[in-house]
């Protein structure tokens, strides 16, 4: 927890130490990074999820002769369900993070993100 505190607080000022010089540019470095930190979360999520997902289909469906296996694999499958669902909605958040920064500026031909 104290080290999630640390990361959080470094970051914070690692992105206050580049102040924009107004609200335009900020909301371009904001649509910018989270561009970049979704990109890379869509990524990690979907590769996560691929290796429970196959695991979790061979144990359950393969290995019906032993109810623990089966179990486990329909918990390997929710797990692997679950980060398919967040690789998802981070590409929705990619997706839209543009188009809601450009209602904010009010000018969608200023935000170049």
């Amino acid at each position: 927890m104290k080290r999630t505190l640390l990361l959080l607080a470094l970051l914070s000022f690692c992105f206050a130490a580049a102040s924009p010089a107004s609200v335009s540019a900020g909301l371009e470095q904001l649509c910018a990074s989270t561009k970049s930190l979704f990109g890379i979360l869509i990524m990690l999520l979907f590769i996560l999820s691929i290796i429970p997902l196959g695991l979790g289909a061979f144990l359950y469906f393969f290995k019906k002769e032993s109810k623990n296996l089966r179990l486990a694999g329909l918990v390997l499958l929710v797990i692997g369900a679950l980060c398919l669902a967040g690789s998802i909605i981070s590409l929705l958040i990619y997706i839209l993070i543009p188009v809601y920064v450009s209602s904010l500026v009010g000018d969608a031909s200023n935000v170049r993100c």
